[in-house]
């Protein structure tokens, strides 16, 4: 194998296979390098979403969309905090993404585009997935693209391999990559592109901890992050001269409870949303409370963003949802997802989240929760349902007090199936130092630039998956020379 190559590509995720597809049909002779045993990255972890305005499914069904609208939006939920710069090129770009997608077989649900409520929502319809767990459908559209090339001969795919360190000239500029294979044989390779799209860190407890600032609650096998998410393209960034930045953006997911099957893993085993992708779900009976016992968040507030702003108030993003007997038997829709009441019952007082009592000072007790706070809020809680006003969190359901034995409490947690913070790059997606200077011949994209560059400090729908194939498609395509 020949070790001089036009573009080395580091990660064969979201970004990494668009950009070797796009460089090979560019004639470039291209090298594609992955830790994993297969093609694929976050992307078949994740729900699949995607988000892009001014594209042709909007037109059919006469959503009137635009860029400039599409940019308007991520400003107003990421309350200005992303990257004006990298979100224009994103959102400029994305329909041409896409088109491409679906021209190469993409299927997407036929209800698409949708407004997402999951998260805070755009104004618009904009947001797009497909069947079959979001992004496995996206997965094999992005691998067939690339297994083209890779069939062609234009592309040399080395999977099961590592990039232990890049290949640095005095003068600054990135030339190559050093590289371990799976027999554990170290080899270089050289390069006039060199893109690291190796993904985030939220598999990685240390990184993420330390990049964030707060613990990782780890989504499970099919929704989470890819067991190679391990922060190694922040670390080579770094080594290089880069820096991190958007590591005050973190936010998480509101809120899983640990799986009673995998406890290293959080689940959606309860239903705490007031609200789904079309509208409401439920109405919720139970109270939210803290450490201290307290409330902190309208638990049926209509904002995915205000309530998780109010979990990263809470340093390790715990917290636990309280009810009684009596909410438990009047309450409409149940409590917990894919189970019933009663098929839940045999988890408390013997899984770690799930408590039962007779009293609130001792469920208080057997949660590690103050008992006279718990005891305080309850009453207050009780209050504000026979006056029926909610004047601490102004809750609009309020269906019941929670007044008699057994008194039952599941512990949540913040999920994290991402990272915020990332490689600092400019407009052309090369990474750059503190000064601003680029590292030459040294590219980042997809969630090594971190989801705080097009999200900042929020969720914005699709401005994850979309950016990373956009940013892939656009250098593969213009922006890299050789």
């Amino acid at each position: 194998m020949a070790d001089q190559f036009d573009v080395i590509v580091c990660g064969a995720g979201t970004a990494g296979q668009p950009a070797a597809t796009f460089a090979s049909r560019r004639g470039a002779n291209v090298l594609l390098v992955d830790l994993a045993p297969h093609l694929g990255g976050n992307t078949q972890y994740s729900t699949g979403q995607m988000s892009a305005a001014g594209t042709r499914l909007q037109a059919e069904k006469g959503i009137q969309d635009s860029p400039d609208k599409h940019f308007s939006d991520i400003m107003r939920i990421s309350h200005g905090t992303a990257d004006r710069g990298i979100v224009r090129l994103a959102v400029d770009n994305a329909a041409d993404t896409l088109h491409w997608l679906l021209d190469n077989g993409l299927e997407l649900l036929p209800e698409m585009p949708v407004i997402f409520k999951g998260h805070e929502p755009y104004s618009i319809a904009r947001t797009y997935w497909g069947p079959d767990g979001g992004g496995r459908p996206l997965q094999k559209t992005l691998g067939a693209e690339v297994n083209k090339e890779i069939e062609g001969g234009n592309i040399t795919l080395l999977l099961e391999t590592e990039v232990i360190g890049l290949v640095q000239q005095d003068s600054g500029t990135i030339t190559g990559i050093t590289v371990r294979t799976k027999e554990g044989e170290e080899k270089e390779f050289h390069g006039k592109n060199i893109l690291l799209s190796m993904g985030g860190c939220a598999s990685n407890e240390e990184k993420f901890l330390e990049y964030a600032g707060y613990p990782l609650w780890k989504g499970g096998g099919v929704f989470g992050s890819h067991p190679f998410a391990n922060g190694k393209g922040h670390e080579l960034g770094l080594q290089a001269g880069g820096y991190i930045r958007y590591q005050d953006s973190f936010l998480p997911t509101f809120a899983r409870v640990k799986d009673p099957d995998h406890p290293e893993y959080c689940s959606n085993v309860t239903n705490i949303s007031n609200t789904s992708i079309f509208g409401p779900r439920r109405d919720l009976w139970e109270i939210f409370v803290n450490w201290e016992g307290e409330r902190f968040v309208c638990e049926d507030s209509e904002s995915p963003d205000e309530r998780e702003n109010a979990l990263i108030t809470i340093p390790d993003l715990t917290f636990w949802a309280v009810y009684d007997q009596g909410i438990r038997e009047a309450a409409p829709a149940s409590f917990f997802t894919q189970m019933s009441y009663a098929e839940a019952d045999p988890l408390f007082n013997v899984h770690e989240s799930f408590k039962k009592s007779d009293s609130l000072s001792e469920l208080a007790i057997s949660m590690g929760v103050q008992p006279d706070g718990l005891e305080n809020t309850v009453e207050r809680y009780n209050n504000f349902v026979e006056v029926g006003e909610d004047s601490d969190f102004n809750r609009s359901s309020l269906p019941a007090k929670i007044g008699a034995g057994p008194f039952y409490g599941v512990k949540h947690h913040g999920l994290s199936i991402t990272s915020f913070a990332g490689l600092a790059v400019n407009e052309g997606l090369q990474v750059i130092r503190e000064d601003g200077t680029a590292i030459s011949g040294l590219y980042a994209a997809g969630e090594t630039l971190g989801l705080g560059v097009t999200s900042g400090k929020a969720f914005c729908g699709g401005m994850a998956l979309t950016p990373g194939m956009t940013f892939g498609r656009l250098l593969g395509q213009e922006l890299w020379q050789w």
